[in-house]
């Protein structure tokens, strides 16, 4: 019997290109007086191609940029802050999360976040999205002092939930820190489908909308096979 769905963040109900690709542009433009060196498309192309989708930490994603244009120093300093300071004006939710998050609310299922990443800029991201009062609980990896992969962060969530891994389902986009790792505790899984990645074996499901997500819950709970 499913009792419940925990969900990844980033690439899952965010999307992630949309929203960086957004605030890159806007970067560009507040600071074209000192990019000079660099025109927007080269700027925009290798920002996302440095950021490894999201596996390389902006200070090096910046550090790369000033060295490979030779720009000056102190431009390090001001694009990360202005990173951390202007991205969540630009999150832009995955397609259809507004039915998912309806779905969420009205359903007596538990629901759960657990996301990698900083606390408060992860914080913020959950805010921008209007998730704050959607779920029952959401784990941060630097909050907690573990991330996933590991067993202990879904072990974690589902106590919290108050749910066994055998009648939970995981949402996530990543093969291996979110389907492999929740399929090896014995979760049901929702791939996101994702251009950076191939599908996962590993996953039950595999969707092109989060509005998928309800109809894949009724066949489960009706005992349809995947």
């Amino acid at each position: 019997m499913i009792k419940g769905l925990m969900f990844d963040l980033d690439g899952t109900l965010l999307d992630r290109t949309r929203s960086l690709q957004e605030f890159i542009n806007t970067q560009y433009e507040r600071h074209a007086d000192l990019l000079q060196k660099v025109t927007s498309q080269n700027y925009v192309e290798d920002f996302l191609e440095y950021d490894q989708n999201g596996y390389l930490h902006k200070k090096h994603v910046y550090r790369k940029l000033v060295e490979k244009y030779k720009l000056d120093h102190h431009l390090y300093d001001i694009l990360l802050a202005d990173y951390y300071m202007e991205f969540h004006g630009h999150c832009v939710p995955m397609d259809d999360l507004d039915v998912l998050i309806s779905y969420l609310k009205e359903s007596s299922l538990m629901s759960g976040l657990m996301t990698n990443g900083e606390t408060i800029f992860q914080t913020k991201t959950i805010e921008a999205l209007s998730l704050e009062d959607v779920f029952h609980c959401a784990l941060i990896s630097e909050e907690e002092g573990i991330k996933k992969p590991s067993p202990e962060f879904f072990y974690r969530g589902l106590q919290q939930l108050d749910l066994q891994s055998n009648e939970t389902i995981f949402v996530g986009d990543h093969p291996y820190n979110d389907i492999q790792a929740a399929k090896k505790l014995g979760m049901y899984t929702i791939w996101v489908k994702s251009i950076y990645y191939e599908k996962p074996k590993e996953a039950d499901f595999m969707i092109d909308s989060l509005s998928e997500i309800p109809e894949i819950v009724q066949s489960l709970l009706k005992g349809g096979s995947t």
